[in-house]
């Protein structure tokens, strides 16, 4: 018999973040080269699964690893605008996606992110965008490594996703998406009722 002690919603919560924390504490650890100066922003979610233990217990002796504090989302921009390489992990979005990518595409960086099919479909191969799946940090490691030391190979990924954020994925084109469907939507529900 299930005990009436079990906290469904904490042992939920500490099989949401685990997986979280695990994929971005590896892949920060995969990228051990000297050209991938990794900048990392904000601090680790002070949970069970992490204790009190920070990115500085997890990362911090990395040589290409250098902590910043938070920073809000407009500074984050400017950011990317400087960055060759954003990395994005979400394990937790298969089928979906996460503002971080396509802010920095806009800006001009070249995204890496968690296997997600919508990215996938959104921006296929070669695209500014290319993923890894759980457990493919070494992989994925020496794809950035690539892109890091051919810039103009670089710089002609990352205008091509760039192209597809502006034509198909910024706050205009959604409310334009919005507009041509809702009115079918609205009348097919008035019809069912």
């Amino acid at each position: 018999a299930i005990s009436d002690n079990i906290d469904f919603l904490d042992l939920y919560s500490l099989l949401d973040t685990y997986p979280r924390g695990k994929d971005r504490v590896e892949l920060i650890r995969s990228l051990k080269s000297s050209s991938a100066k990794i900048h990392i922003c904000g601090q680790m979610e002070i949970d069970r699964c992490a204790g009190d233990k920070d990115w500085n217990y997890y990362v911090g002796s990395q040589k290409n690893v250098v902590l910043h504090p938070a920073v809000p989302f407009e500074e984050a921009l400017e950011i990317f605008k400087h960055a060759k390489i954003a990395l994005n992990s979400m394990p937790f979005f298969k089928d979906g996606s996460h503002e971080r990518i396509f802010a920095a595409l806009a800006c001009g960086a070249f995204s890496v992110t968690s296997a997600s099919k919508y990215i996938h479909e959104s921006f296929g191969a070669n695209k500014g965008v290319i993923s890894y799946q759980p457990g493919e940090w070494t992989n994925i490691s020496a794809e950035i490594e690539v892109l890091l030391t051919n810039e103009t190979k670089r710089a002609k990924l990352a205008q091509a996703g760039r192209d597809i954020v502006m034509t198909y994925h910024t706050w205009d084109s959604r409310v334009e998406a919005i507009l041509k469907t809702l009115p079918s939507i609205i009348i097919n529900i008035l019809t069912q009722s």
